[in-house]
């Protein structure tokens, strides 16, 4: 293999890492433009003479004052618990239903069937699945159709108690920092696609000098024994490329070597293939899954050949959950 096919490789394994973080930068950007984090800080202003249908088109949160607002003799229950009370308002020939916590109710003082110029936030809720048996109940008590008073009342409820600016702000700061950390992450990918051999998606096996490793590499691959498929053994480095991924690992930080041969595939349709696993600085593990056998015999020889002292065979714990066996 030539260095330019070496760095066009580099870019194609870019390329593929790239797929995810793009998909993941635009479902963080549907999120964000779905959850509204601003209208949830700053509220907008209300009425409660204004049409909450018509304000709910452009806001979901609210900051609502209220002339005169009337208990409707029913409350929001929560188990056995009252957590709420319903609230009405005719203003424009128009029945709008509030739902007040009782903690803001206690917070004007004590329970009044009839609240005067009040300001409180509040979510828009369009609908709730309460508001039927709500206006069936209301309609029963003024000797009304539910028919006739539905059509009267407004489609959207003022809730309160719905109101909770801290989940939405811990999400947004949640949204927006994944948001940034992805398109970092994105921007280091281009930078990598642009200059191959500054790419930092190769710190999991290089860790420092990176740069200069991968010059080293791309030097050395030239001259590189291919004991297998999609092996390159140079002087200093393993070198692991596909077509979706590529992996350089100096045989300096390499401690050990292990493989093992597994069944794969249909009960009908089985095959024996191989996982080959190296140790760096006894931390780090890279494994490469589904590799012919004899692919992984080669490396394994290949590497302790090139460095005897490399310690070679299974570790006390086996953490790939197979049974392994010598090949």
């Amino acid at each position: 293999m030539n260095s330019r096919t070496f760095v066009h490789n580099i870019r194609q394994a870019i390329a593929f890492h790239m797929i995810m973080p793009v998909v993941f930068l635009a479902l963080l950007i549907f999120m964000l433009s779905q959850v509204p984090i601003i209208n949830c800080i700053f509220p907008s202003p209300m009425r409660s003479f204004q049409d909450a249908a018509t304000i709910y088109r452009d806001s979901t949160y609210v900051e609502c004052t209220a002339d005169t607002l009337y208990y409707t003799g029913y409350d929001y229950m929560l188990g056995s618990k009252v957590r709420g009370h319903y609230y009405y308002s005719l203003e424009g020939g128009q029945c709008t239903i509030y739902v007040l916590s009782c903690r803001y109710i206690l917070s004007l003082g004590e329970f009044s069937d009839t609240l005067h110029n009040v300001t409180f936030r509040a979510e828009l809720v369009s609908n709730d699945k309460n508001i039927k048996d709500l206006l069936s109940l209301m309609a029963g008590d003024m000797n009304w159709s539910y028919d006739g008073i539905s059509s009267h009342t407004c489609p959207v409820v003022v809730n309160e108690m719905r109101y909770s600016p801290v989940p939405v702000a811990i999400l947004a700061i949640f949204l927006i920092f994944a948001f940034i950390f992805t398109l970092a992450h994105i921007v280091s990918l281009i930078h990598g696609m642009i200059v191959p051999l500054r790419t930092s998606v190769f710190i999991g096996t290089l860790k420092k000098n990176m740069p200069e490793q991968i010059a080293l590499a791309c030097e050395e691959i030239t001259d590189a024994v291919q004991p297998a498929s999609d092996f390159y053994i140079t002087s200093s480095f393993i070198i692991h490329i596909t077509p979706r991924n590529m992996s350089i690992i100096p045989y300096k930080s390499i401690t050990q070597i292990y493989h093992y041969n597994t069944l794969h595939g249909l009960p009908m349709r089985r095959h024996m293939a191989a996982s080959l696993t190296i140790v760096l600085d006894n931390r780090t593990k890279c494994h490469f899954r589904h590799i012919p056998p004899a692919a992984a015999v080669s490396v394994t020889d290949a590497v302790l050949k090139k460095n005897p002292d490399i310690k070679s065979g299974f570790p006390d714990s086996h953490d790939d959950g197979e049974t392994p066996q010598n090949n």
